[in-house]
């Protein structure tokens, strides 16, 4: 049965010696915090390659999308697609700039990482050390961030493509930038 008394995951200085059974609610508790950062940072990564994809369909819509079944066709071929083909077509259909370029590159490789392979060298994080666990945490921090922020420079990005189909790019761009917000509110709130 888990220790009744909350303990910070995180803490390092117990004001008193743990019990065998409060180390391992803490180390159980330590290994949440984990798989919860990589929950989040996995959301990020959804969120860039929904959005790759949107980028996608308004440059499709720019060049033969001609109703709403064209539109829904286009989204079901392109949403299906690993993200290395999504990304090689929203590179090769765009004008992405060399730097944002080499950032989703980079996102590619650190997905990858993510999704196949993160977890294989640390099989058990549960009872690794503390020191190895916020390692995994500071990495994982990290890779949200950069997910995110590549996600807003591929949406700006979209709102360019959408501006040039005629769309009433105003509005779409609002309702992206609300989208957009809800998402970030909703990530950090579940976050933290």
């Amino acid at each position: 049965m888990p220790n009744k008394r909350r303990l910070n995951p995180l803490s390092t200085s117990p004001t008193h010696k743990l019990t065998e059974e409060e180390r391992k609610d803490r180390q159980w508790a330590e290994a949440g915090v984990v798989y919860a950062a990589y929950g989040h940072a996995m959301f990020w990564v959804q969120a860039l390659e929904t959005e790759l994809v949107r980028l996608i369909s308004a440059t499709q819509l720019v060049a033969d999308i001609r109703s709403q079944s064209d539109a829904d066709r286009v989204h079901t071929q392109v949403d299906s697609w690993t993200m290395g083909k999504v990304l090689n077509e929203a590179i090769e259909r765009t004008s992405i700039n060399r730097a944002l370029r080499h950032r989703l590159r980079t996102a590619l490789q650190r997905r990858n990482r993510l999704v196949h392979g993160y977890f294989h060298p640390r099989d058990n994080i549960s009872i690794m050390g503390a020191g190895d666990r916020r390692r995994m945490l500071d990495e994982l921090v990290n890779a949200q961030s950069f997910f995110k922020r590549a996600t807003m420079a591929v949406a700006k990005l979209t709102n360019q493509e959408w501006a040039k189909t005629g769309a009433p790019v105003k509005e779409l761009a609002i309702e992206s930038d609300r989208i957009m917000e809800e998402l970030i509110r909703k990530s950090e709130d579940e976050w933290w």
